[in-house]
């Protein structure tokens, strides 16, 4: 064979052996790519499920505590399923959900015990009741503040290379407040 025909040879057999590697490496590339993608559509979807359950849970703590009837409410927030939260997500956005659905908890639990007889046990009561609305809103910015922290967006999105820093100071001063109502 003339060594002109063994160079045709060589150069055919290197760019079929190229694309079957390039076609390998492609497909293995995809698939992890919408594996990502899919599990980031998973985790967003659970975390706003949850999110859109505590808001609707507070809009009807904040109804039920002017008519009275939150006893319920308080079975709606133990219901309250962190099944899909705690598949998808990392500890640290399951524990902050888990912290939230407490401080929920406790605000129906208030609002559900309220059997206030004169003025100014209605007054200290709704101090108590005020304190752990911020306490809930303290513990859903902490839940906000970890699952944009996993999910790489929301609150911190733009700062590029200070968005570590940024959310480093956000967790110590949600740390101080949580000291502070504790």
């Amino acid at each position: 064979m003339p060594p002109d025909d063994s160079l045709k040879l060589l150069i055919a057999g290197l760019t079929g052996i190229l694309a079957f590697v390039g076609t390998w490496a492609g497909s293995r590339f995809s698939h992890s790519n919408e594996h990502r993608q899919w599990l980031r559509n998973e985790k967003m979807a659970a975390c706003v499920d949850f999110i859109g359950e505590i808001d609707r849970i507070l809009s009807d703590i904040r109804l039920a505590r002017n008519r009275g009837t939150a006893g319920k409410l308080v079975q709606d927030i133990e219901r309250l399923s962190l099944t899909k939260l705690s598949l998808v997500c990392p500890g640290t956005v399951v524990d902050a959900a888990q912290a939230l659905q407490r401080a929920m908890t406790d605000i129906a639990s208030l609002a559900a015990g309220r059997r206030v007889a004169d003025a100014e046990d209605a007054e200290a009561w709704d101090a108590e009741l005020s304190t752990a609305f911020s306490r809930a809103g303290l513990q859903k910015s902490r839940f906000m503040l970890e699952s944009s922290q996993d999910l790489n967006s929301g609150l911190f999105y733009g700062l590029g290379i200070f968005r570590p820093a940024a959310m480093s100071l956000l967790r110590m001063r949600l740390k101080r407040m949580q000291k502070k109502w504790a």
